[in-house]
């Protein structure tokens, strides 16, 4: 079903939106067994393939499901933005979250899709954090975040 979205296909659109004619609305955030995990997935994934396609109204769901999820539910929504080449409003707050996945999703999505100047935004941002600069300072860097923002004392 990824593939099928990745490739853009316009043939792919009436599957796409069966896929979320069947599944019509987000499980709750605890998925209990693989048929609702592999039902989330599913409306996902045929969501970004429609939003791919020029779907408005398979971004807007996407947007809002961003909006108003949990963590996974905002970390996979990221995903999905980062494949449409888009930034979401509130992906700078995401920068802040105390998933650190997310943070280094959000600043990968951001450095890579954002508008001219988004990546030195996010500089000073994290420069006038003491958040970020105890993060820094710590070492950690398990996903990244600081060779997107170029922050990385390697590079």
């Amino acid at each position: 079903m990824f593939t099928l979205a990745g490739w853009k296909d316009k043939a792919c659109r009436s599957l796409f939106r069966q896929v979320t004619a069947e599944i019509p609305s987000w499980p709750a955030p605890q998925l209990v067994n693989d048929d609702q995990y592999w039902n989330y997935r599913f409306r996902l994934v045929a969501l970004l393939g429609s939003a791919a396609l020029g779907d408005d109204d398979a971004q807007n769901q996407l947007l809002a499901f961003y909006q108003n999820g949990g963590p996974q539910e905002r970390m996979d929504a990221l995903l999905a933005f980062t494949e449409l080449g888009t930034v979401p409003d509130g992906a700078f707050r995401d920068l802040f979250s105390e998933e650190l996945p997310i943070a280094a999703t959000a600043a990968n999505l951001i450095a890579t899709h954002g508008l001219p100047g988004d990546r030195q935004k996010m500089r000073q941002l994290f420069q006038g954090s003491p958040y970020w600069q105890e993060l820094r300072a710590s070492g950690l860097n398990d996903h990244g975040l600081f060779h997107y923002l170029k922050l990385d004392d390697r590079e």
